[in-house]
């Protein structure tokens, strides 16, 4: 294993391999605010193949300690809300991820103590944000984090921890074409897990494959894959790593890429790269360390491009990095976006691809984020060439 040791903000010039790639900056677009959230997530509608997606959702907890789900367009030049929905009874943590391209699916904790799913049409006839089914599961207390992956348009895959018995559950639904959410499967794994806000994450790894990320009882990462099919979810391999606080992971959907962005035990940001085979098998793969952090989200979108967003420390302010694939000579940062805008959680989400620009096909990426005046803050960004045209 290769690990490589870098400093917070370091040009991103001394960590390209000579003449590999150019440095991608993340530069911020536009944006949009709401109002008092205590937990944010946010996701897109899926984007055509190349091209980027129409909608933006943020799905949070609200002032008045409900679900709600809030949607704007994306004219490619600015936010324009749709409108929003809520859900009555209490909540403490919500997930979310794109269904199809004018669809979102959240998860959540429901004030009759279960695991909620609902789904959300954005846009449209409709012209707003209209809740269309939902389906409760699983008893659970209200508590620690809750993950939703997406792994087709028509199935989801659910992940949490009950923190009465600090068991891991997937679960699998399937979603209709009128939204309602059909159960399929589930499978618990015993007392292995935290079940704190910013411990659980999940990513789908291809179509009938995702992997979990959690903070176990000693306080280490432990990574999971799971096989999900229409009759079954079963755990195929797990991978214990070193001591975090903060727990994020993205994927390369249908690639076996899987990058885990976490607050290790010195509180530095640490990416670990894991390799998933099509059984499930999970290989270790390079690590990188970076300075200090509060907090942490990850995403991996098209082009092998790996961005994680931060909440830094000192300050807690908002930064993105964008970090060199694994396969090339370096595998640090390439490019960064630090803001002067001081946040107390992030969340991140892929958005997709425009046209060539700068010699590069042009990334797109969503953020929302807590304030410290506890409102929410949603943020369009795009990577953008920093160096020029790539050497001959």
């Amino acid at each position: 294993m290769n690990t490589s040791k870098f400093l917070w903000i370091l040009p991103a010039s001394l960590v390209l391999a000579s003449g590999a790639v150019s440095a991608q900056n993340l530069i911020p677009l536009y944006g949009a605010t709401a109002g008092a959230v205590s937990d944010v997530a946010v996701a897109t509608t899926v984007a055509p193949s190349a091209g980027r997606a129409g909608d933006v959702a943020a799905a949070v907890v609200n002032g008045s300690g409900e679900l709600e789900v809030i949607g704007w367009q994306d004219t490619t030049t600015k936010l324009v809300r749709l409108g929003s929905a809520s859900v009555d009874g209490k909540t403490s943590s919500v997930a979310i991820t794109g269904l199809d391209a004018s669809r979102v699916v959240t998860a959540s904790y429901s004030g009759d103590f279960t695991v909620a799913l609902n789904t959300w049409k954005l846009g449209g006839s409709d012209a707003g944000v209209v809740r269309q089914g939902s389906e409760t599961q699983q008893p659970a207390f209200i508590g620690g984090s809750i993950g939703i992956a997406r792994l087709s348009s028509t199935r989801v895959a659910v992940s949490f921890v009950d923190p009465s018995s600090t068991d891991l559950f997937v679960y699998a639904y399937d979603i209709s074409a009128s939204g309602v959410p059909t159960y399929l499967a589930a499978w618990g794994v015993t007392g292995v897990a935290d079940s704190g806000i910013g411990l659980l994450g999940i990513t789908p790894v291809s179509s009938d494959l995702v992997m979990t990320a959690i903070r176990d009882l000693s306080g280490n990462l432990k990574v999971i894959t799971w096989k999900v099919t229409a009759s079954s979810v079963l755990p195929m391999d797990t991978y214990t790593a070193g001591a975090v606080s903060k727990v994020s992971i993205g994927a390369d959907f249908g690639a076996g890429s899987v990058m885990t962005a976490c607050v290790n035990g010195s509180g530095d940001l640490e990416n670990i790269y894991w390799s998933i085979s099509a059984a499930g098998k999970i290989s270790r793969g390079e690590t990188v360390t970076a300075g200090r952090v509060a907090d942490t989200a990850a995403v991996w979108s098209q082009n092998d491009l790996r961005v994680s967003a931060v909440r830094g420390e000192p300050g807690g302010d908002l930064a993105l990095e964008r970090w060199q694939d694994p396969f090339l000579a370096s595998n640090g940062e390439i490019g960064d976006f630090n803001s002067s805008s001081r946040v107390s959680m992030v969340s991140l989400t892929s958005e997709g691809t425009g046209p060539v620009e700068d010699y590069e096909v042009e990334n797109y990426f969503v953020t929302a984020a807590r304030s410290v005046a506890g409102d929410l803050e949603v943020e369009v960004f795009e990577t953008g060439n920093a160096d020029g045209p790539p050497p001959k």
